[in-house]
């Protein structure tokens, strides 16, 4: 039996993540989710561990690995999807007192090997994409009269949003046809962080930006269907699946050449925009400054501003690069791809452990 806890609901990448892995292991063998706001203390009894179903039960902690024995199971895994490079001491002995630690990539395993996180411990379970959820769109379903890039990110420093719109303004003429969608949370609230992103703006320069509303997985796929690139001048990803799903829709994809992301995202499948130099965390919204957080990447905004006007004007190779992206995503990073390395970590830990 697997017991996966996890922040479930909405469709950020948490849910998506959960909800997709969770379905994907029931496959193999009987699979609980669980959603930490409703997880209630379990007091684990003596006569449950005389049980042949609670003696081989994993439990999985994501995106909470300090939540990791709450689930009352034999066997203890904390999934760790971290963006910087320093894991906090909290944090870190939790993952220290788990039988196994996953993460998704193997940017992320270095990260956690480096905070003294025994080697032997750590174990690489990618995330995946549903291609029969996240598929190009059909002819026509694409209006060519409007090229449109398309970022989905909380809106923080973390992912580049605001040097994004600016970097936008400053490389296409408000008489291009051409739009940034930014799908970023509630539209008002976008909107008024792209003014204040681009405050003292030369009138004539003003750039054709949409905000959009939240919206339902079918239409977080739509959205994508409907824009012609994706763009995410991020600093730093634990993995990165809006940009899987949009390499699934057939999007050309341009992104930061740094951290989880680089597991699936490389120069023949994706743009990748340079690395100008690595620097300290600094979002005091999201970090605490009080707290080292180590480093992540400040993205070459000049090497930003070429590719997108690449991908803008040479469509066809773009294009190209996206066919391959979609057929690797396809082929590489199903849910079930996913499901199989995990089963494969859960059958080692249980053989290394037994009673």
């Amino acid at each position: 039996m697997i017991r996966i806890g996890a922040f479930t609901r909405g469709e950020d990448g948490w849910g998506r993540q959960s909800r997709s892995l969770a379905a994907a292991l029931a496959a193999y063998e009987p699979t609980e989710l669980l959603n930490w706001d409703d997880l209630k203390p379990m007091r684990l009894r003596p006569w449950r561990q005389c049980q042949p179903s609670w003696r081989s039960s994993v439990g999985i902690a994501l995106g909470a690995v300090e939540q990791t024995f709450a689930l009352g199971t034999r066997y203890r895994v904390a999934y760790h999807v971290g963006e910087t490079t320093r894991i906090q001491p909290m944090a870190r002995y939790f993952l220290e007192r788990a039988d196994m630690v996953w993460t998704p990539s193997q940017w992320g395993r270095v990260v956690l090997v480096s905070n003294g996180i025994p080697a032997g411990q750590v174990r690489v379970v990618p995330e995946g994409v549903d291609t029969s959820v996240f598929r190009p769109p059909l002819e026509g379903q694409r209006d060519n009269a409007v090229f449109r890039f398309l970022c989905i990110a909380k809106w923080e420093e973390r992912k580049g949003t605001a040097d994004l719109v600016r970097i936008f303004r400053d490389e296409f003429h408000p008489g291009e046809p051409v739009e940034l969608v930014m799908h970023c949370g509630p539209a008002a609230n976008t909107a008024a962080a792209v003014g204040r992103a681009l405050a003292g703006a030369s009138p004539d320069r003003s750039p054709h930006i949409t905000c959009t509303e939240p919206v339902s997985l079918a239409g977080l796929v739509a959205l994508m269907q409907s824009c012609h690139a994706f763009v995410l001048p991020t600093r730093g990803e634990g993995w990165g699946l809006p940009i899987l799903e949009a390499m699934a829709c057939e999007l050309p994809c341009i992104v930061t050449g740094f951290s989880g992301l680089t597991e699936f995202a490389h120069d023949e499948n994706c743009f990748l925009v340079r690395v100008a130099e690595m620097v300290p965390v600094c979002d005091p919204s999201y970090y605490n400054p009080a707290v080292d957080w180590g480093e992540w990447a400040q993205p070459d905004t000049a090497h930003l501003r070429a590719l997108m006007r690449f991908v803008y004007e040479e469509r066809v190779v773009a294009q190209a690069k996206a066919k391959r992206a979609c057929d690797e995503a396809a082929r590489l990073w199903s849910w079930n791809h996913a499901a199989c390395r995990a089963i494969s970590c859960i059958r080692d830990l249980r053989g290394s452990r037994a009673w």
